[in-house]
């Protein structure tokens, strides 16, 4: 038990313009910045003794109190702002009674609040918040005649590291110079930060505190020191904290396992690129693609099963009987099949919910790693895959696969029945966007969903679309989903079309025109008008007129089929666009 030197301090009535902010210590206050920064941390340095405003009031008034100060209240982790009579740590002459309370309350100074040092016992706040506070205690304590303020140095209060919350403890680790990070990704168990330069020496203590605060759901802290300058987009990291690595391949230390979009995924993070920031994005995309299917599902009970619920006469029953044959009549009618190319899969943020949700999915990814934990991920979440030989464990090249290898096999048949399979279908591809994009025209595999998630270049793939068809290539006669037969038919058909167009050279992606395909790539802009931006850029990559894309923007002439959405703010001035359109655009309509 810590000891005070104060003794029987009496009550005595106060105005509240006398109520200026005591702080006093019993030692000097700690400098935790001073001593040169060390890997461990010292959590002894945050003991400190601190000396607050108290009211002393009766017990049916500390309610009305506690809401009218409540932006000025003692808070921290461990410790309550309403002392009762058996936790008083001062000689109060005369002793707190039974039905007496003492309410524990801090105007910092505008020096403290200006450094942030009082962030402890009080949210930040201006001028003008503090200066309304002292009209409330003053409206207060002429409201409340029974209610008294102890004098000074006012009702003092133990405060140790447990006290302190992640953002108070680490605004009294770091210098005042120094800007206390304020978020960070988690990623699973594993908390991602982007440190300043100025605070890496501070990198193990801002880590453990970080596992202090978070301790059943932080196991691993890990710091991005560089920038992004490979091909896969892994983010180059070390591990600051908390768990290197996890034990016999389970999950620990870089090895993350996280749910989103009501699938699991479970990836090294240092060998493929995640962001939970964009977990709206994909709940949203998936939304976009599923919305003409109706595989969406609906939450809760249907309309009729409602009426069923409330009916109380039998007619009203029969009816509602009536309305569920119908919709189970309407739900048993074959649906149209949503196919989606997803260009840069990734591990399958996009794919595999959506295969989850019975669309056709063939995704691809050239970073091998990725398809590694797309093909594991989508075991997991029992979704069909062909059968192909299992990846290697390593990065190398023999983990690879093409549609053109032996591997690619003819696609197996789909289950007749839905209780055969949960899920819908994925083919998982590992090779160059373009490459995919290309097979899957020369095969002419029909899509309703093009996603290209790549925001640095995905922009730069657009060109594909406007590519010529050259004729048949190697690839598509010896390999591929279903063999050559049926790219010698549509060769046919193409010299046919380009006969009757005189001569004119068929489009590699001409049979998709007219099936509404919609291509959805997203871009980074630092442009002031990001959404001009991107449309321009894509315009000019494709080899179309922007007004294309603009008149069917929202308000154009054909409003609605071209959309801009902003998906989030990557930087001060950089953005990250969607920009979606129908491929008919490209194609000539």
């Amino acid at each position: 038990m810590v000891h005070f030197k104060s003794s029987c301090i009496s009550c005595s009535r106060i105005t509240a313009a006398s109520c200026s902010t005591t702080r006093q210590f019993s030692s000097p206050p700690p400098n935790l910045s001073a001593p040169p920064p060390s890997q461990l941390l010292d959590r002894s340095l945050f003991d400190e003794i601190r000396y607050l405003q108290a009211l002393r009031l009766p017990a049916s008034d500390c309610h009305k109190a506690i809401q009218c100060l409540a932006p000025y209240l003692f808070r921290t982790t461990g410790q309550r702002s309403v002392v009762l009579p058996g936790e008083c740590k001062l000689n109060l002459s005369p002793p707190l009674g039974p039905d007496e309370r003492l309410l524990l309350f801090s105007f910092p100074s505008t020096e403290q609040h200006d450094n942030d040092e009082d962030s402890r016992c009080t949210t930040a706040m201006t001028k003008e918040q503090l200066k309304e506070g002292q009209h409330r205690l003053t409206d207060l304590l002429q409201s409340l005649p029974s209610a008294y303020l102890l004098p000074s140095p006012g009702y003092p209060v133990q405060l140790t590291y447990a006290d302190l919350s992640l953002h108070q403890a680490l605004r009294r680790l770091l210098p005042p110079s120094l800007a206390v990070p304020s978020s960070f990704e988690t990623v699973g168990h594993l908390a991602h930060l982007n440190l300043r330069p100025e605070a890496l020496p501070y990198k193990h203590q801002i880590a453990q505190v970080i596992l202090d605060k978070n301790p059943k759901r932080i196991k691993t802290v890990v710091n991005k020191i560089g920038e992004i300058e490979n091909t896969f987009r892994v983010l180059p990291l070390e591990v600051i904290g908390g768990e290197a690595e996890g034990e016999g391949g389970r999950e620990g230390g870089t090895l993350v396992k996280v749910k989103e979009s009501g699938a699991w995924f479970a990836f090294d993070f240092r060998e493929v690129y995640w962001n939970s920031r964009l977990q709206g994005e994909h709940a949203r995309m998936i939304d976009v693609v599923c919305e003409g299917r109706g595989t969406g599902g609906q939450r809760g009970g249907t309309k009729s099963a409602m009426a069923v619920d409330t009916g109380k006469k039998e007619t009203k029953k029969k009816e509602t009987k009536k309305e569920q044959q119908q919709q189970l009549e309407e739900e048993e009618q074959p649906r149209e099949t949503v196919v989606v190319w997803d260009v840069f899969a990734g591990v399958g943020p996009f794919s595999i919910p959506l295969a989850m949700r019975g669309c056709y999915v063939y995704a691809n990814d050239l970073n091998d790693r990725s398809y590694h934990y797309l093909c594991q991920n989508a075991r997991q979440n029992k979704v069909l895959l062909p059968p192909f030989p299992p990846p290697a464990s390593s990065s190398s090249s023999s983990s690879s696969f093409s549609f053109s290898s032996a591997a690619t096999t003819t696609t197996p048949a789909v289950p007749a029945t839905a209780a055969a399979v949960t899920a819908g279908y994925l083919h998982p591809s590992n090779q160059d966007g373009r490459a995919f994009l290309r097979y899957l025209a020369l095969k002419k595999r029909q899509v309703s969903h093009i996603i290209m998630n790549l925001p640095a270049t995905a922009y730069e793939f657009l060109d594909v679309f406007a590519e010529e068809k050259e004729g048949e290539r190697e690839d598509g006669r010896e390999g591929g989903l279903d063999g050559g037969a049926e790219l010698s038919t549509t060769s046919a058909e193409g010299e046919e079309e380009g006969r009757e167009g005189g001569g004119k050279k068929e489009l590699l992606f001409g049979y998709l025109k007219g099936k509404g395909v919609m291509v959805h790539v997203y871009m980074f802009s630092k442009a002031e008008d990001a959404e001009s931006d991107v449309i321009k850029r894509a315009a000019a990559v494709m080899g179309v007129k922007v007004e294309t894309l603009e008149e069917g923007r929202e308000g154009g002439r054909e409003g609605g089929r071209v959309g801009v959405y902003h998906v989030r703010d990557v930087a001060p001035k950089k953005r990250m666009i969607c920009l979606s359109f129908p491929l008919d655009l490209v194609l000539g309509e």
